[in-house]
């Protein structure tokens, strides 16, 4: 074999395993975001306050990553709101309106009222914190700033805006609005009750199991207040 015919058959060795590589990688990158876009598929359908396993991933590699930026993003989210969702179950607070609390901290009611808005201003600011989760600039910034490539990063964009998941995130959102009215609704009613029996504090006494005030004006204003709460 001459020289020349040695070297044209190295060149076209060479393009021959470049078109295979270059045949791979599409292919292999065709196969890998179908893989994903299936993964991301299922995740839509979750409920994302409840518990929940993802499934096992299909991808390597970079697209793994990808997967797992999304995960993050929705375990960050559920995380949020249950810590939320334990606004609306704190004992402590149904019990501050009770005969025992008047007991206990009255007439003044200072620790309770203390308590109230202690509460009031952490639940303000977690919720505030877990509405942001809804915003599209806020999901478009977490992407942005993910170790990913633009490549990646616009399979991260297209799997949470056009796959669903977005959607149903935002699905949630009007349950915490709904939430947050009611329980600021009892924090501020609570404390609308207890200033009131502290700024009236000579006109009211327990007897027995019962709260009784001086006159029949302030049992109205008093039970007006009390059913703003329910």
């Amino acid at each position: 074999m001459t020289l020349r015919r040695k070297i044209c058959f190295i060149i076209i060795f060479i393009i021959f395993i470049i078109f295979l590589s270059l045949g791979y990688f599409f292919i292999n990158r065709r196969v890998q975001e179908d893989r994903l876009f299936a993964d991301v598929s299922e995740i839509s359908n979750f409920n994302y306050i409840e518990n929940y396993t993802f499934p096992a991933s299909s991808v390597t590699k970079r697209y793994l990553d990808v997967e797992k930026n999304i995960e993050q993003y929705l375990k960050s989210f559920s995380k949020q709101a249950s810590k939320v969702i334990l606004y609306g179950e704190d004992a402590k607070l149904s019990g501050l309106l009770s005969i025992d609390n008047y007991l206990a901290d009255g007439p003044d009611f200072l620790d309770s009222i203390s308590y109230i808005e202690k509460r009031k201003s952490d639940f303000e600011q977690d919720m505030d914190s877990l509405l942001l989760y809804f915003a599209k600039s806020y999901v478009r910034q977490y992407i942005s700033n993910c170790n990913l490539s633009s490549y990646y990063k616009k399979l991260f964009n297209r799997a949470m805006f056009d796959e669903g998941i977005y959607d149903n995130l935002v699905a949630l959102k009007e349950n915490f609005l709904d939430s947050s009215s009611y329980i600021n609704q009892i924090y501020q009613g609570s404390l609308d009750v207890l200033e009131f029996l502290s700024s009236h504090s000579s006109d009211w006494k327990i007897e027995g199991e019962e709260i009784q005030f001086s006159t029949e004006e302030l049992v109205n204003q008093y039970t007006d207040l009390v059913s703003k709460i329910k």
